[in-house]
């Protein structure tokens, strides 16, 4: 008879999946060779337990810190701070939204924390919003342009722009303008 996967491997298989899942060819378009190997390693890798004892504000100093950790990971790559915070953010959303990994990490509680990731469709989107609201918005830099302080203010016009339209965070606006623009 087979032997049952225990509950930490069965876990760590979920995780390896959800980050080959969530960070695609597509979202490494243009990098170099193997880029997409080094961001699923290392997502697969996170130690997500750790999340465990931290509130709101440790959630996004946690954020910030596996960001530049990635970042550096994609070695001499030193424009890469935006590629490594989508692919934090496309990851940390799949795991929310994954029941096993979303319970065992308590991951709901961070969901208001969470942030949409950002990409040039989006940027998009959220300069109409902008423009039909009459609000400023920092013209889009590239995804391998962007710097921590653009991404602020354009995670902040994602905040208003989620609680405008109803819903419960921002990293759900993602698949609202998905839909939209279908």
């Amino acid at each position: 008879m087979a032997r049952l996967m225990s509950n930490k491997e069965f876990l760590s298989a979920v995780q390896k999946f959800t980050g080959i899942q969530a960070v695609s060819v597509s979202t490494v378009r243009g990098l170099p060779e193997g880029s997409l190997g080094k961001i699923q390693a290392y997502l697969g890798r996170l130690r997500l337990g750790r999340l465990a004892g931290m509130d709101g504000a440790d959630y996004a100093r946690w954020l910030d810190a596996k960001t530049r950790d990635l970042q550096r990971k994609l070695r001499g790559r030193n424009k890469r701070w935006g590629l490594a915070r989508k692919s934090m953010n496309l990851f940390m959303r799949q795991c929310l939204y994954n029941t096993y990994l979303s319970r065992r990490f308590r991951l709901a509680r961070f969901q208001k924390q969470m942030e949409i990731p950002l990409d040039s469709r989006v940027a998009r989107e959220f300069g109409k919003d902008a423009r039909n609201t009459r609000r400023n918005l920092t013209e889009w830099p590239s995804l391998n342009g962007l710097k921590y302080r653009v991404s602020r203010e354009y995670q902040e016009h994602a905040e208003d722009l989620a609680s405008r339209k109803g819903l419960p965070a921002r990293v759900f606006l993602d698949h609202y303008l998905w839909l939209k623009n279908r």
